[in-house]
């Protein structure tokens, strides 16, 4: 049986992103007035753990295969640049614009629920952003690397190959 990378990467983004979507909604709205302070003194890690994992998910939802492996492929052999982030700087862009923009209505809604809207917050949220995309790119990159020659995956690398 062959399987498909892009469906494969895409279905587990699919899945973390729904996972953190609700979780983040969740606790964006959860009124935490019952909970030591002690707990939630600095609520601005517990921003950018979440919006990292947003951003993980969401690069590998909208990660463009075909280009990745196209760079992986010219990279000389023993290159460890990472050169396929100018293939996926649509992918990247996005990815962090869409949870921007996510933050930013959560930020601008919370007082609704009865909680403060915090500039430093949206900030803690971008710089997760970041931080979940550079973790998608290079977990990514290892994950092809350990794959990409294995005949059990097969849609990446026919079309990447087709080019040629």
């Amino acid at each position: 049986m062959q399987l498909s990378i892009k469906k494969t990467v895409r279905a587990i983004g699919v899945v973390l992103l729904s996972i953190s979507i609700v979780l983040i909604i969740t606790f964006s709205f959860f009124s935490f007035s019952s909970v030591p302070e002690e707990l939630i003194s600095n609520d601005k890690i517990a921003h950018s753990i979440a919006y990292t994992a947003l951003g993980f998910s969401l690069f590998l939802t909208l990660v463009h295969l075909p280009a990745f492996m196209e760079a992986r492929k010219e990279r000389k052999s023993g290159d460890k640049s990472i050169i396929f982030i100018s293939y996926n700087t649509k992918t990247i862009a996005l990815s962090i614009t869409i949870g921007t923009l996510l933050g930013l209505v959560i930020e601008l809604l919370q007082p609704i629920a009865g909680r403060n809207c915090e500039l430093l917050d949206l900030a803690a949220d971008f710089l997760g952003l970041v931080l979940g995309v550079a973790i998608g790119i290079i977990l990514l990159d290892m994950f092809l690397s350990l794959v990409m020659d294995k005949t059990v995956w097969y849609d990446v690398m026919h079309e990447t190959e087709q080019k040629h």
